[in-house]
């Protein structure tokens, strides 16, 4: 069950344009706003953690 929020304050433009992507896409703008929000921060993680690991493995190079 979905229990948490998340609030955004977006000017009317932006807002608009979210409300016209998600029309376009089949499903509501709550859904819409999640899967971009999900793609986008499992993509930041991915990339913070093959950095990490390239980190780790020029240090145990070093050594």
């Amino acid at each position: 069950m979905k229990t948490a929020r998340l609030d955004v304050r977006l000017d009317p433009e932006q807002k608009k344009l979210i409300e016209e992507a998600a029309a376009l896409s089949g499903g509501t703008t709550s859904s819409f706003v999640q899967a971009a929000l999900l793609e986008k921060a499992r993509a930041v993680l991915r990339e913070h953690r093959a950095v990490e690991r390239i980190e780790l493995s020029a240090e145990a190079f070093d050594q």
